[in-house]
């Protein structure tokens, strides 16, 4: 897996002065809860059981290099119905871990995750919309770092990404719009 310090695109800006800027590869990837429950349930539990690694990965990676995950633990783990519950919990205990290393309060409540277990899967809603928000926290906090230091073409290219996610935009941080740049 690649780290967060990995280059995954360039963007170079048009006229007289071009500039190569190099932006780090999201940790994350925000995905919609309804598309994931649907998908879970669609699909009987296959699609639960790889976004629930990969969800983990994320987190793992985003909480730092402390936080490891072992796949195989994490398939067994959903199989077996009292060990899924505290694999949900260590679950929620590793977002809350990334959540406050990354500057926010933590918001997962294991509680919650488990009791989404009785309800039609909702642990799949409510743990990616938990994510989701970290993600976009973290994104956030790449683009001001970038505009920071006076990199518009790249917070350029992030509205951009947001306009083809369908972000309205004031759901897009200020500094990703451009706002007050010369």
């Amino acid at each position: 897996m690649a780290h967060d310090d990995a280059v995954f695109r360039s963007v170079h800006s048009r006229g007289p002065m071009s500039q190569s800027i190099t932006m780090p590869r999201p940790i994350g990837k925000v995905r919609s809860p309804w598309g994931v429950w649907w998908l879970s349930f669609i699909t009987l539990g296959i699609y639960y059981m790889v976004w629930y690694v990969k969800l983990n990965r994320e987190i793992a990676r985003a909480a730092g290099p402390d936080v490891q995950v072992q796949s195989f633990g994490l398939w067994f783990s959903q199989c077996v119905p009292i060990a899924c519950w505290i694999s949900l919990a260590h679950t929620t205990e590793r977002l809350n871990t990334a959540q406050h290393r990354n500057g926010t309060a933590p918001t997962a409540s294991a509680g919650m995750a488990i009791l989404g277990t009785f309800w039609f899967i909702s642990q799949t809603r409510y743990l990616q919309r938990r994510a989701n928000a970290l993600w976009r926290f973290m994104e956030h906090q790449q683009d001001l770092a970038l505009s920071i230091a006076g990199h518009s073409a790249a917070a350029t290219l992030r509205t951009e990404q947001h306009h083809r996610n369908g972000l309205r935009p004031a759901e897009v941080p200020i500094e990703a719009r451009g706002v007050g740049r010369e």
